[in-house]
């Protein structure tokens, strides 16, 4: 029997109003939209959230709004759920898979992070940023958890001419660290 995994940090961002085509639209629809074309294109079937998500969590997503984010050969999948939010989703392997979610207005201001671990133990962080600050178009970064320069490493992916929007940067969690706290 294979034991499900889910290990995260997430930024504190909350709730999402937006429709991920123009098909979709929520009860409690604002003006606030998120800023993140891809929402509005096709779904593709490289978009499909990986079979871990949709296992555990399946029931709260909309489906067929999920779209697949690419930088180098990272990827995170983002996602409506039923609580009219936007999710960033990331799954390092078949059996591990992490999520947090996000308002439009949140995400707008601090883009949406999320750091987990992969299954060599090694921790992955991926932000996914609107399109006003996105630089040549690519909404996915990825930095170093464990990095002294996070924050300038973030910085420099990011349209610097936009001075309103600040990222919320992850704290490292060292999760090999936290077990040996935990234990007696």
């Amino acid at each position: 029997m294979k034991t499900l995994k889910l290990v995260c940090i997430v930024s504190a961002l909350a709730t999402v109003v937006a429709a991920p085509t123009a098909a979709l639209a929520f009860a409690n629809d604002t003006s606030e939209k998120f800023e993140l074309s891809v929402l509005n294109e096709s779904q593709n079937p490289s978009d499909a959230l990986p079979g871990v998500i949709l296992n555990n969590a399946g029931d709260d997503l909309f489906d067929g709004s999920s779209r697949l984010l690419t930088a180098n050969d990272e990827k995170a999948w983002v996602v409506y759920n039923r609580e009219e939010e936007l999710c960033l989703v990331v799954s390092e392997s078949p059996e591990t898979g992490s999520m947090t979610c996000s308002s439009a207005k949140l995400f707008n201001a601090s883009g949406i992070g999320l750091q987990v671990w992969n299954e060599s133990q090694t921790a992955v962080e991926r932000y996914v940023v609107p399109d006003s600050v996105a630089v040549g178009g690519q909404n996915l970064i990825t930095v170093d958890p464990a990095s002294t320069t996070k924050a300038q490493d973030i910085a420099a992916k990011i349209n610097p001419e936009v001075t309103n929007f600040k990222p919320r940067i992850l704290p490292f969690f060292d999760e090999n660290e936290a077990q040996r706290q935990l234990e007696p």
